[in-house]
This record gives structure tokens, sequence and C-alpha cells, in this order.
């Protein structure tokens, strides 16, 4: 990815991420501000004309739900990328969670690797160990069935990230996913660079959030998370 792609940021106010600029965030701690946010993306893909009134009405459900679920999992951020080429939608979601763990020396590495080798035993997937901005990166990459806004037993690509950024709260999981599974290598490695943007992000006082769809600077490079 390069560094002319517009972006914009996402944080919980400590950890923060870079996203191009065509994906939509969703902070998860305020209802409110969720549910306004989710508003304005909704209008902005479908429009405001009252012949779409009715799509715009199921569309707020189906996306407040999932944010709901997020947010009950302890998510602090849900991402939809709205990205678009040849006219044909490329849609995936993000979320981050803040998960127990921690990374501190390898036998926490090891600990928190063994438990995620447990499940991806079961799911077909195998956990693998790169090097990212915080250090140790876990990565898991799956093919599964299920659900994607309504539409039952489809073929999802899941891409989950854990990591720790030293700073007590636990690992950072991002959960990617996404129906373009015939995409699966550029789509991967479109996640691997958002990943790769992970970084602390403690706030300056009086700083402003950007409104959604304001274009937040250039997409930096990824930081080179590496794998074997």
């Amino acid at each position: 990815m390069s560094g002319d792609v517009r972006a914009r940021p996402a944080s919980d106010g400590v950890i923060g991420l870079v996203v191009p600029a065509d994906w939509w965030v969703v902070p998860l701690a305020d209802e409110a501000e969720r549910g306004r946010v989710i508003a304005a993306m909704v209008d902005h893909q479908v429009g405001a004309g009252d012949e779409y009134a009715a799509l715009r009405r199921r569309l707020r459900v189906d996306v407040g739900a999932a944010a709901r679920r997020a947010a009950a999992r302890d998510g602090w951020v849900i991402a939809f990328m709205l990205m678009h080429a040849a006219g044909r939608p490329l849609p995936a979601t993000m979320i981050g969670y803040r998960s127990p763990g921690s990374f501190r020396d390898e036998a926490g590495v090891a600990d928190v690797r063994a438990a995620l080798e447990d499940v991806a035993a079961m799911t077909g997937c195998r956990v693998e160990a790169g090097a990212g901005p915080f250090g140790v990166v876990l990565r898991a990459v799956r093919v599964r069935t299920g659900s994607w806004h309504g539409v039952a037993d489809l073929p999802l690509l899941a891409c989950d990230y854990w990591t720790d950024p030293g700073d007590g709260h636990g690992l950072v999981h991002l959960a990617f996913t996404t129906p373009l599974v015939a995409l699966r290598e550029p789509i991967g490695e479109l996640f691997d660079a958002v990943a790769s943007t992970l970084h602390r992000s403690d706030p300056v006082p009086g700083d402003d959030h950007p409104e959604p769809g304001d274009p937040c600077g250039a997409m930096p490079a990824p930081s080179g998370t590496r794998w074997p």
C-alpha cells in the first residue's frame, strides 16, 4: 500500500491504527455516537432520497446489530470497507478488541499461541508468528462458512491478528472478515497492511476527532510486519 492512499485513523484513545479513506470507522464505546456514525455511513452509501427510506432503515438496523454484537464482546471499533473496483463493491469488516494475555516474555507468547492453536486445530488453520509495530504478532487465516449481512452459509475469509502494545491492558485483537474468498492473497495483503499501522495514540487535549468521510491525510507505508 503506497503512501499516497488517503486514510483515516481509528483509536480507543490509547491504541490506534490507520485504515484507507474508503473504509468507514464506527467507534463502539458510546452508543449515541455509534448510532450517529452508522446513520451517516448508510446515508453516504445509499443516498438521502425518499425512495431509499426503507433500505436505509433496514441497513441501519443490520449494521447497528453488528456493532452492538461487537461492543458486547468488548470491541472498541468496527470498520466497514466500502471500496469499489470496476463498479463492484469489495466488502469487508474489521473489529478491534482488547483480549486477555501478554507477550511480555517468551512464556507469555507461548501460552497465548498454544491457546490459539487449540482453537485453530478445530477450524483447519494454523497460527503464524511475525514481527510488527509492537513486536510479536500472531496471525490466523482461514476460510469458514457463515452469514454476511443476512445471507447465510457463505464462504468467508477470516484473518485475525493478536499483538501486545505493552500498555498493561492485554492484547489487541484485530478480526477481519470478507466474502471475497477468491481474492484471498491481495485482500490478505491489505489486512496485513492495516494491522501493521497499529500504534500508541494517546490523545492530545483539545484535539477534535475527524468527521466520518473527511480525508485524514495520507495512508502511511506499512511498518513492515514480517511473516515467516
